[in-house]
C-alpha cells in the first residue's frame, strides 16, 4: 500500500540538507543521476497516463514542484522546447528561481558537485520563440537544436543573447540527447510536453529515469488534460519502480509519487 505523507510545507526547505531528507522522503534513496531523466505530472484515466496541463487553474502538487526542481538541480544539460517557452512566459532552469526553496536547490546542487548551471537546450522546428525569453537572459547558457533551414540571421540574433545555434537535417530527441551525451553531459533531464515526451519510452528506449506523480480524480476538467504519455502496463514493460508510491491528499485531490528506473 502507497504509503500517506504529509503535505509537504516547501518554505521549510531552507538548507542542502532539508532537499536531501525531503528527497528520500518522497523517493527513497537519489544515487547520483546518470542518463535521461524525465519529471511529468499525470492523470490515470483507464489504464493511460495522461500528462497534466500546467496552466492557471490546474490541478498542482507541492511535492511535484519539488520533484521538478530537484531535476533541474541534478541536471548537466534540460532539454525543453519551443512550445514549452510559449506556454510558460516566466520560465527560468536556474536552481534559484524556485520561489520557495530556490536558495536550498542551488546549495544543494553546489554540495553535489554541479557547481556550473545546467545548459538549457530548446528544441524547435519553427523557430518560433520569443528571444526575449527569461530563458536566453539567466545564468544557464542556452543551445537552441533545429533543423538546417535556420537563416543566418536567426542564428545571428541568438547569439547577440549569448545563445548558440545547432542544426541537423533531423533535429529528433534522440540526435538531441546523443550529441549532449558526446560532449559530457552526464545527466540530462527532459521538460518536454506528452507528444515529444513520450518518445523517451519507445524503442530504443531513451529515458533512464522517471519521476511520476499522478493525480487520481474521478471528475477532471479536460482543459487541464494533455496528451497521453504512456499506458501503465506499457510504462510497467521499459521500467522499474524503486518502491511504493507515496501518497499526498490536497483537498479532494490524491497525488501519488513514485521514481521508476530503467
Amino acid at each position: 500500500m502507497p504509503e500517506t505523507i504529509a503535505p509537504l510545507t516547501l518554505a521549510a526547505v531552507r538548507t542542502a540538507d532539508d532537499v536531501t531528507a525531503e528527497a528520500i522522503r518522497i523517493f527513497g534513496d537519489l544515487p547520483a543521476p546518470q542518463g535521461v531523466l524525465q519529471v511529468m505530472a499525470c492523470h490515470r484515466r483507464d489504464g493511460a497516463l495522461l500528462a497534466l496541463a500546467t496552466g492557471e487553474g490546474a490541478p498542482r502538487c507541492d511535492e511535484d514542484a519539488f520533484a521538478l526542481a530537484l531535476a533541474r538541480a541534478r541536471a548537466d544539460a534540460i532539454i525543453t522546447t519551443g512550445a514549452i517557452l510559449r506556454e510558460e512566459p516566466a520560465l527560468s532552469h536556474a536552481p534559484e528561481a524556485s520561489t520557495d526553496h530556490g536558495e536550498a536547490m542551488a546549495a544543494w546542487r553546489s554540495a553535489n558537485g554541479r557547481q556550473r548551471p545546467a545548459t538549457t537546450v530548446v528544441m524547435t522546428r519553427s523557430r518560433d520563440i520569443d528571444l526575449d525569453h527569461p530563458v536566453f537572459h539567466g545564468n544557464n547558457p542556452v543551445l537552441v537544436f533545429t533543423n538546417e533551414s535556420a537563416p543566418p540571421s536567426f542564428g545571428i540574433e541568438l547569439a547577440a543573447r549569448g545563445g548558440m545555434l545547432i542544426t541537423e537535417a533531423e533535429p529528433t530527441l534522440q540526435r538531441c540527447i546523443a550529441r549532449l551525451q558526446q560532449t559530457g553531459s552526464a545527466a540530462i533531464t527532459v521538460e518536454a510536453g506528452p507528444s515529444t515526451a513520450a518518445k523517451l519510452f519507445e524503442p530504443p528506449v531513451l529515458i533512464d529515469e522517471l519521476l511520476l506523480t499522478t493525480l487520481d480524480a474521478a471528475a477532471l476538467d479536460p482543459a487541464y488534460v494533455r496528451g497521453e504519455l504512456i499506458r501503465e502496463d506499457a510504462l510497467a514493460t521499459r521500467l522499474r519502480s524503486t518502491g511504493p508510491a507515496y501518497e499526498a491528499r490536497d483537498g479532494d485531490h490524491t497525488w501519488r509519487l513514485q521514481r521508476w528506473v530503467r
